[in-house]
């Protein structure tokens, strides 16, 4: 399977989760946490645009979440019935971090003070820090989850991993011998750079994983 056409499968596998999702907000409303949609929203915006200024290859996939989310956030609205579990001063301190990263990232990106790598970085860590009310929401004891949500989240962790392998090709590029490495890709092989290429199909297999653990347990 060629580079473009591996990100154009993923791509579709990351949407059609939305479908699922989409049934289970309708059916299942209480299943969906409104405070990590929210969040979504934003942090898959600012995901696309470091991944794709960076020339990191899995920018199709954050771009998925970013037209997804707007969708899920919107019928959750018009529907009703979203989970919310944050209390007070829970709400105040996520919200408040992601509102100060939101402006932080746009500030970064309007002066150029600070470079695209670090904004990835921040996404990355904002987003791990964002499955907080779904992982609080699922972890003991809950109600039997649809099998709606499960597909949607078993989608998620599919095209997560499919991107990691199939268009970043981070195993492959870690298994490369270093002098092929330099002769394919004209650069010295760097383990850190290859895996800091894939961090966020990284993260997301790990929150993804987590989130489906505590979902069917």
């Amino acid at each position: 399977m060629t580079h473009t056409r591996a990100a154009k499968v993923v791509f579709a596998i990351t949407l059609s989760a939305y479908v699922a999702l989409l049934g289970g907000a309708i059916f299942h409303p209480s299943e969906n946490n409104f405070a990590t949609w929210v969040i979504w929203v934003f942090l898959a915006t600012t995901f696309t645009w470091s991944q794709a200024k960076e020339g990191h290859t899995g920018w199709l996939m954050p771009l998925a979440y970013c037209i997804g989310n707007v969708f899920l956030v919107a019928l959750m609205l018009v529907v009703g019935g979203a989970t919310w579990n944050l209390g007070e001063a829970e709400a105040i301190i996520l919200f408040g971090m992601t509102g100060a990263f939101v402006v932080w990232f746009v500030r970064g990106v309007t002066t150029k003070k600070w470079g695209t790598r670090i904004l990835y970085w921040g996404s990355v860590g904002a987003d791990f820090i964002s499955f907080y009310p779904t992982w609080k929401q699922f972890l003991g004891t809950h109600p039997s989850v649809s099998l709606w949500t499960i597909a949607g989240w078993c989608c998620f962790f599919v095209a997560a991993l499919g991107n990691l392998i199939y268009v970043e090709r981070c195993l492959y590029r870690l298994a490369l011998p270093a002098d092929e490495y330099k002769t394919k890709y004209d650069k010295e092989k760097r383990v850190s750079e290859i895996l800091e290429g894939s961090l966020l199909s990284i993260e997301v297999l790990v929150s993804v994983g987590a989130t489906l653990l505590f979902m069917l347990f």
